[in-house]
């Protein structure tokens, strides 16, 4: 069994929870101004922890995966 980093599990447990819990809508960008405007907003958002790279997050899924057809 793979061996998952704890920081990675948390960092994307809180940025789903921080989703769900804004209920926000999507709208599409309008123009390359609402793009920046969106990066600024999120950069400024931030965490205190770094977001995984995408390794972490496919070993954070495997091992999830892994759970579920073991709890079968």
């Amino acid at each position: 069994m793979e061996v998952v980093d704890n920081d990675c599990v948390w960092w994307m447990f809180t940025e789903g929870e921080g989703r769900v819990a804004q209920g926000r809508q999507v709208k599409p960008f309008q123009s390359p101004e609402d793009l920046e405007a969106f990066f600024r907003k999120s950069n400024a958002n931030a965490g205190p922890g770094r977001e995984p790279d995408w390794e972490e997050h496919l070993a954070v899924m495997r091992a999830s995966q892994l759970r579920g057809t073991l709890d079968d």
